[in-house]
């Protein structure tokens, strides 16, 4: 069987391959996870297919499996900055909050350069009603954004960080500012 799904595989990568689905979306999630658990069975240990696989899974909403493959990632290396901030981000789409920002300061001692992780951050604040914080964080998001060489993802994530910061200052009491 197993020699089914690696002849499968290699004719699929040899079309594309399967990296065309991050950041472009040329591949459906679906298909695209069905790739990552192929790749998956010959290489369990591959935390980037891992990792790849549980963001699809994530954005399908399979929380729990994302959460398992994250997990996975951790146990076998436990300084995985992506495998990290993902957790945070499956824990704060599952409403826990405290969870998720404790996840996403692990992420943010691990890489304090990702402006991402900070902008995920005042997210799980904002969820806290720690307004004074999730300003902060939002802040610092920005700012490291505007630095040069950004990430295609960071640069498209810009304009919803200065949102979430905006919203923050509307709602925040004078006397807080």
């Amino acid at each position: 069987m197993k020699l089914i799904y690696l002849l499968i595989t290699l004719l699929v990568l040899s079309a594309r391959p399967v990296e065309a689905h991050i950041g472009k979306g040329k591949i459906a999630d679906p298909v695209a996870e069905i790739e990552y658990r192929m790749l998956l069975d010959f290489q369990p240990k591959k935390n980037d297919i891992r990792n790849k696989l549980g963001m699809a899974l994530y954005r399908m909403k399979k929380l729990q499996e994302a959460k398992k493959q994250f997990n996975t990632v951790l146990k076998n290396d436990p300084a995985n900055f992506n495998a990290t901030d993902a957790l945070g981000l499956v824990m704060l789409k599952q409403q826990n909050a405290p969870a998720a920002a404790a996840q996403f300061k692990k992420a943010k001692a691990l890489n304090p350069a990702d402006p991402l992780v900070y902008y995920h951050l005042g997210q799980a604040y904002i969820m806290l009603e720690e307004l004074d914080k999730a300003q902060k964080a939002l802040q610092t998001a920005v700012q490291k954004a505007l630095l040069p060489n950004q990430p295609s993802a960071v640069i498209a994530a810009l304009p919803a960080i200065k949102k979430a910061l905006q919203n923050i200052n509307i709602h925040q009491p004078s006397t807080t500012r």
